[in-house]
């Protein structure tokens, strides 16, 4: 292992409001946009700026202080009644849906019984899907990726965009086909198979009265654009509008802010165009900036102050991010003194990083420090099945940030898992079902509606095409093949030999990049379990022992967590791991703007830390070289 410096030094203190805090609460009427870098205590600044507005006489009933998530909107609503314990009940805090759902409530009487559950989602789904002619996969993969390319093409109905995008070519066009059909049919699901299933949902919803996140602002969009007398009813209900986290907004949620602002335009925007992340739910710097073009007499303010990170680590994230274009020129500075650290490991292999990085997370709960204080962050989640094992072995506590998915159920490796017990003699129904056109085999799951049936009743059921009767009989002796394999063998056997990987990764599937990461993951752990019991057993009882590590007392577990679902949290230690190019930046990056959010991402996994940051680089990943991530470079140039 190399190890080497890559900051100087950082402490803390605490604070009023700064001279630049105090402009912009004292911000007058009109339009007003804050750039609040991290640590930089908009929080603070949002709270007060409503404090003003109160003083200065405006009701509390007019004011709208908005967030994307629950939780930031409950943290501003504390944080605002503890210093006003009366007056802090008159404002509105909330989310963005929540709004907009209450305009819709009071115009249509929409009830919570009209929002959708999960539960409710899942329910429709399946009931779709029985009632179409085509067989479809069991397990939650595929259900999990269709619902997504429903959400994503709702969300380009939103914008109204949809049409555009494909005379551009745009590679998310046709609704996000793409992900349900590479997943699971490759290019035999079709834009026609996407639309009937996408349309049969939208009917049910309808015929339900139901209403999703989606639905909750096109119809209000839809609402406010068509009656005019509802829009100025919310627009002199609301005459302040506080929001947070400005770089989040979509288009159609600018549109509606804007359309509500009208016409007195009283909004106070906080946010960093540095920390937009989810271009993938419709976010870009750019409504940051279009902000000021829209509204050309806005005042603009600058936070610069970071009370979180040390000296050492605010300069290191600056150098970083500053060679993004699409962004505002600003000089951040650090209000710690020194301290801080940072440093970065080369290991051969990924087993000796992961190894090293247990060891130190035991050093570190061993000296004392909250594991909740403990971060190690990722940019794929598909890292975890590799990782996972060694911080069991060393019993080091952990949960899972919000969202990130078991990677021992991952498609793949189910995928794989139903081959290898078919193989044993050991599957089911469901895995000859999972596999049988994986790849494409074309044949039918028709054939297989009987509980129990297997290779004999699709035999039977063909016993008039000799072509398909071919392709059982070569599945068949593929999985004889298999069964004299040792588990690395077989791997690669169905991979290459099988053709699995190619239909996997090849014609129609929009990202291999994920895919390529987790049959090599797979491969590399095959090698430590010849025999395919064992193999089976240990991502067995790795997905029982994820579940029971995510249990217990939350401030003794350090956080896995993907940089997205870190945004926003701080951590005395930040652990990033694996930063080498493919995955940071992710090779799916697609041109300019697409490697700076790429950049953005890896600026706020490196502002997650408080006092200390690891990096760790490898020259090998599963047998392959692979090299630092280029960013590291700017943190060092």
């Amino acid at each position: 292992m190399e190890s080497r410096g890559i900051s100087e030094k950082g402490a803390e203190g605490g604070r009023r409001l700064s001279p630049s805090q105090e402009r912009a609460v004292s911000h007058g009427e009109g339009p007003a946009l804050v750039l609040a870098g991290p640590g930089s205590g908009k929080t603070l600044v949002l709270t007060e700026r409503a404090a003003r507005l109160l003083q200065s006489g405006v009701p509390g009933e007019e004011i709208l202080i908005l967030s994307f998530t629950r939780a930031s909107a409950e943290e501003l609503r504390l944080r605002f009644c503890r210093r006003f314990p009366r007056t802090g009940r008159e404002l509105c805090f909330g989310t963005l849906h929540s709004v907009f759902f209450s305009i819709l409530r009071k115009r249509y009487g929409f009830g919570k019984r009209n929002i959708l559950t999960e539960g409710e989602r899942q329910r429709l789904l399946e009931e779709i899907l029985r009632k179409d002619k085509r067989p479809f996969p069991e397990g939650e993969e595929f259900r999990r990726a269709l619902l997504l390319s429903f959400s994503e093409r709702k969300r380009r109905e939103e914008s109204g965009d949809s049409e555009n995008r494909k005379k551009k070519g745009n590679p998310e066009e046709q609704g996000g086909r793409e992900t349900a059909a590479a997943l699971y049919f490759g290019s035999s699901f079709s834009e026609e198979d996407f639309e009937r299933l996408y349309r049969s949902y939208r009917e049910a919803m309808e015929r339900e009265q139901k209403l999703d996140f989606d639905d909750m602002i096109l119809r209000t969009l839809s609402l406010l654009r068509r009656e005019g007398e509802s829009l100025s009813f919310w627009q002199r209900r609301f005459r302040y509008i506080l929001l947070d986290e400005f770089q989040d907004i979509s288009e159609a949620q600018y549109e509606l802010l804007r359309l509500l602002g009208e016409p007195e335009r009283n909004l106070f925007f906080v946010g960093d165009e540095d920390q937009s992340i989810y271009s993938f739910r419709g976010a870009s710097p750019k409504i940051m900036q279009r902000f000021l073009s829209d509204y050309p007499d806005a005042s603009r303010y600058l936070l610069p102050e970071n009370y979180r990170a040390r000296r050492e680590l605010v300069r290191l994230s600056h150098r970083l991010i500053e060679n993004n274009r699409l962004r505002f020129a600003k000089k951040l500075r650090a209000m710690l003194p020194g301290g801080g650290k940072g440093r970065e490991y080369l290991f051969p292999d990924t087993e000796r990083e992961y190894r090293f990085l247990s060891e130190l997370l035991s050093k570190e709960l061993s000296e004392g420090l909250p594991g909740s204080e403990i971060a190690v962050l990722y940019r794929t989640r598909l890292v975890l099945t590799s990782l996972i094992p060694f911080l069991l072995r060393r019993g080091i506590p952990f949960s899972l940030g919000e969202r990130t998915e078991d990677p021992f159920s991952h498609l793949v490796t189910e995928d794989l898992s139903a081959y290898l017990r078919l193989s044993l003699r050991r599957g089911s129904r469901a895995d000859l079902l999972r596999i049988l056109n994986r790849p494409p085999r074309f044949l039918s799951g028709e054939a297989l509606r009987e509980e129990g049936s297997g290779l004999p009743e699709l035999l039977s059921y063909y016993k008039e095409k000799p072509k398909a009767r071919e392709r059982i009989r070569e599945l068949r002796t593929d999985l004889q093949r298999i069964a004299a394999l040792p588990t690395e063998a077989a791997l690669l056997y169905i991979r290459k030999k099988m053709g699995y990987e190619d239909w996997l990764l090849g014609k129609g599937q929009r990202d291999p990049a994920p895919f390529s990461e987790i049959l090599g993951m797979l491969s590399g752990r095959a090698e430590d379990f010849p025999e395919k019991e064992d193999f089976l057993r240990f991502l067995r009882e790795g997905r029982e022992e994820l579940r029971a590590a995510c249990r217990g007392k939350e401030g003794e577990r350090i956080r896995l967590m993907s940089y997205h679902s870190a945004k926003g949290l701080e951590f005395e230690i930040v652990h990033l791991i694996d930063v080498v190019e493919g995955i940071v930046p992710s090779r799916r990056a697609d041109g300019r703007e697409g490697l700076e959010e790429e950049r953005r991402c890896f600026y706020v996994a490196l502002t997650r830390a408080k006092r200390e940051v690891h990096i760790y680089v490898t020259k090998e990943r599963y047998s392959r070289s692979v090299r630092p991530s280029r960013f590291l470079e700017e943190l060092t140039g």
